[in-house]
């Protein structure tokens, strides 16, 4: 009997990877016979139709197997180990995904040395550890993609040998390995990025976006242009690299599958970037597959996992999109020496602009549900201080320097004001802002679930961990909670 990697309980997604609501023992976990397992190529679970909480059910869950299965394969449902638990499922005979930067076209990325295939750069990354290091993000079987690969190979972008190969995952043509990406980075000199962001302004990504619902827009950045696309849902499966003799040659865990615009993609749009309705770097795309009985014809890997597997962070915004490594930007709280022109808002209404202040401080968090409940609570607190904050809630929220996102200046406030109901983060932002309201107010109000108990233990007050200076009120003070990329204090006088 199988059960890892085929069936992890799987509810939801991030640019940082799925998120796991539980990851059941083997015994009350979904198993495969040894048959089901030899011929299964992958499994998908469908996003939902809106963000799941933590208490929604398992979503169907489908199986593609090999068009020789056996008929025995093709399950109905799924049992635990113990017998006790059963799973619906619906199984289908189904294409192979295969990486698709196959073909004469010419791609703006490839391994000069190993005379490897065109695909896409999709971004400029930072080292880590070492902030003056700058990388080259691709597909791994972009950079990668031949068994006689290694380390110091040339990586020639825009026809031009720019980079030296650094790392990757998957190794192809070596073995079968399971892996959550199909990543490679090469390093880059700080003038060549210079270079390639200025032809190339999409490589420049400085933050990761949030996928969570069923047909959530993205966009492909390939060569020929911006390529439409809707999220589907979450695959795990065999991905054949057509440079390595066999079709089965990793098994990629916890990807993202999505469906693309027509004319969908094509040969050298493997390493491409996803990007979120913003702009927001969500993945990089790696394969395509022939459409069948499932509703999507790509896949990709979210950016999350690349960044932790191969060492690196997006920049920053700086110049070549990084901070340059004889001058590093350092970001510095800011000093109440002169009061900031706080912008005027859209709306007087409560509501309003306390929804665009959490979506303004917290929407590109890794969960952003959580992240804007937090500082929605932050204001609350505030507000029930009674003190030089404000009393009501848009007092406190307005406040100079307080809630920077509002400073005429701030790099945040175009954006803050201008997103309304298209933005599905803004609609989850609406609905936790109008249950703060309510609970301030003493109403109870169905929405009030949105806002949940108080994760924050009360605070007051909290800074992002992005600042390489923190402010002079935390200093000696421990946060009595991290959310996000916020901490929070709950004793500032």
């Amino acid at each position: 009997m199988i059960w890892p990697p085929f069936c992890p309980p799987i509810v939801g997604a991030t640019a940082q990877g799925p998120r796991l609501l539980c990851r059941p023992d083997y015994r009350s976990a979904p198993v495969l016979s040894e048959l089901a397992a030899a011929h299964l190529l992958w499994l998908w679970r469908p996003a939902p139709l809106a963000p799941l909480a933590p208490s929604s059910p398992w979503l169907p869950l489908v199986l593609g197997f090999a068009d020789d299965a056996p008929g025995g394969c093709l399950l109905t449902q799924l049992s635990s180990a113990d017998g006790r638990q059963r799973w619906p499922v619906r199984s289908i005979r189904a294409p192979r995904c295969v990486q698709q930067n196959v073909g004469t076209s010419m791609g703006s990325a490839r391994n000069a040395t190993c005379n490897g295939l065109p695909g896409t750069a999709a971004a400029i990354l930072r080292g880590r550890r070492d902030a003056s290091r700058l990388f080259v993000l691709s597909a791994a079987h972009v950079f990668a993609g031949s068994p006689d690969a290694s380390v110091d190979d040339q990586i020639e972008i825009d026809g031009h040998v720019v980079a030296r190969l650094r790392d990757w995952q998957p190794v192809l043509g070596a073995w079968r390995p399971q892996t959550p990406i199909d990543a490679a980075i090469a390093e880059i000199s700080a003038p060549q990025a210079d270079v390639l962001i200025a032809r190339h302004p999409g490589m420049a990504q400085t933050h990761a976006g949030n996928l969570s619902f069923l047909d959530q827009p993205l966009s492909i950045l390939c060569q020929q242009g911006p390529l439409g696309a809707r999220f589907r849902g979450w695959w795990s499966g065999w991905v054949d690299a057509p440079e390595v003799p066999g079709m089965r040659d990793y098994w990629l865990e916890n990807g993202l599958a999505y469906l693309v615009d027509e004319p969908g993609t094509g040969p050298g749009d493997s390493g491409s970037a996803l990007v979120d309705a913003r702009g927001q770097l969500l993945g990089l795309h790696c394969a395509g597959a022939p459409r069948s009985e499932v509703d999507w014809n790509a896949l990709g890997c979210p950016i999350g996992p690349v960044l932790e597997r191969l060492g690196c962070r997006l920049g920053d915004g700086s110049r070549h999109g990084l901070a340059p490594a004889d001058n590093p930007v350092r970001v510095r709280a800011a000093s109440p020496a002169v009061t900031p022109r706080v912008a005027d808002a859209p709306s007087k209404s409560s509501e309003d602009t306390l929804a665009r202040t959490i979506w303004g401080e917290a929407r590109d968090q890794r969960n952003g549900a959580v992240a804007m409940a937090a500082v929605a609570h932050v204001v609350l607190n505030r507000c029930r201080k009674k003190s030089w904050w404000g009393r009501t809630i848009t007092e406190v929220c307005r406040k100079a320097w307080q809630f920077s996102c509002w400073n005429v200046g701030d790099p945040n406030l175009k954006k803050l004001l201008a997103v309304n109901e298209a933005d599905s983060q803004f609609v989850l932002a609406l609905a936790i802002a109008g249950a703060a309201v309510a609970r301030l107010d003493g109403r109870q109000h169905a929405a009030s679930d949105r806002l949940g108990d108080d994760p924050t233990r009360g605070a007051t007050h909290y800074y992002s961990e992005i600042l390489s200076v923190p402010p002079k009120w935390a200093r000696g003070k421990q946060p009595c909670a991290q959310i996000g990329r916020h901490r929070f204090f709950n004793d500032i006088a």
